[in-house]
């Protein structure tokens, strides 16, 4: 299956509907098909998601842009900022789009936004304790070099 950038109005008009109340289509662009829905759930918030159709229509990317505070590791503090997070979706089969997109965004992007994820492939929500602070996972321990004993010389007289 495959959207074209005509049908992408119509599908993120119905991806808001599946996401809930507070979120509304607020634009598209009609040359590549790419659209923006947002959520206005709390005035004065950023909170949108792009959606745009890459290799004919088969797959889309989504990229979620919210300001939220987000635990700094560097500095061991929460901090206010501006973040963004990406994924795509496969569109396969005969099930409806909207439905497909509506999941990803609800299991992999909003997630990210509430939990904020700390390095690639964190996924703090499968966790139990998910607002302490955690490192990245340490690095495997290096082998010591092995040391090669000395040549003895023999001295002649």
């Amino acid at each position: 299956m495959s959207l074209t950038p005509t049908a992408m109005n119509a599908t993120s008009t119905a991806i808001a509907e599946l996401l809930g109340p507070n979120w509304r289509h607020v634009g598209s662009a009609e040359s590549d098909g790419s659209t923006l829905l947002a959520d206005e759930a709390v005035p004065n918030r950023v909170f949108h998601i792009g959606l745009r159709p890459i290799f004919s229509g088969r797959f889309i990317a989504l990229h979620l842009a919210c300001d939220s505070a987000a635990y700094d590791a560097p500095n061991a503090r929460w901090a206010d900022g501006f973040h963004t997070w990406n994924t795509t979706v496969h569109l396969a089969g005969n099930t409806d789009p909207a439905q497909q997109i509506a999941d990803a965004i609800r299991d992999r992007l909003l997630p990210a936004a509430i939990r904020k994820p700390r390095w690639v492939s964190d996924r703090p929500w499968e966790h139990d304790c998910v607002f302490a602070p955690a490192a990245p996972p340490a690095e495997p321990k290096k082998k010591p070099r092995a040391r090669r004993t000395r040549k003895k010389s023999t001295a002649t007289a």
